[in-house]
């Protein structure tokens, strides 16, 4: 039923619905998505890389009534977010998701890329991370401080938040640029709130940012330019980039 109102006609219905199912506790849901009598549009719904949540894939693979088709697209896109659940399943792959998979772009680049630094685990270490106190390799700079700004300390977050807000937007260019670059800190630039105008192109033109995050972009940038028509204030700067 939510999986169907998803798809209704009120925006304010179609928000209430994905809101609830993003509160759906990843137990409850793979119990669900492991039935037999799951309905394919369900399946499509978590399948996609907009919803899908890594601790339930294990759970679609293995279920037979799962849509192959969307198996095999999620494993030719799939970014370096989902694609550590992907491998550890890979007895649960047919051939034409494990063919897609190993042309995946983003597997591709892994398979080249150094080792990733590890995110620190202590409360001191992340703070003095957080606050540029501690220096991490220049190349992985955003991917960590992005991790941080989700971190279950607030103070960590907002320390992390100031230090990215306060990097140069040349300090950035590069590592946004990046083919590689994770799906995390392709979301959190493309945020209205912490979205740069000079370097929206670099992640315009990047392959590895996901299409729904220009989506959720396009979305606010039409309702920021809808606001703007109706009050003196100037129009977003996301909206001016995408007429």
């Amino acid at each position: 039923m939510l999986v169907s109102l998803v798809a209704d006609d009120d925006e304010e219905v179609r928000r209430a619905a994905q809101e609830t199912l993003g509160r759906l506790s990843d137990e409850y849901c793979a119990r669900l998505l492991a039935a037999p009598s799951l309905p394919e549009m369900v399946a499509r719904y978590f399948l996609h890389p907009a919803h899908l949540r890594p601790a339930l894939l294990p759970a679609l693979l293995a279920n037979p009534v799962c849509p192959q088709d969307a198996i095999v697209a999620l494993a030719a896109q799939a970014g370096p977010e989902i694609l550590p659940a992907f491998l550890e399943n890979l007895e649960l792959l047919k051939t034409p998701a494990l063919v897609a998979l190993k042309k995946n772009p983003s597997y591709l680049a892994g398979q080249k890329a150094p080792v990733a630094t590890p995110l620190p685990t202590t409360a001191e270490e992340k703070l003095a991370v957080a606050r540029g106190a501690k220096p991490v390799p220049e190349t992985e700079q955003l991917r960590i401080l992005v991790a941080l700004a989700s971190d279950p300390s607030e103070e960590v977050r907002r320390a992390a938040e100031d230090t990215l807000a306060h990097l140069p937007d040349e300090d950035c260019a590069e590592q946004l640029a990046e083919p590689t670059l994770e799906e995390a800190v392709a979301r959190y630039f493309l945020d209205p709130v912490h979205l740069r105008p000079v370097l929206l192109p670099l992640l315009l033109t990047n392959p590895a940012v996901p299409p729904d995050a220009f989506a959720y972009l396009a979305a606010n940038a039409l309702l920021a330019a809808a606001t703007s028509a109706r009050s003196p204030s100037p129009p977003s700067i996301s909206s001016r980039y995408l007429r």
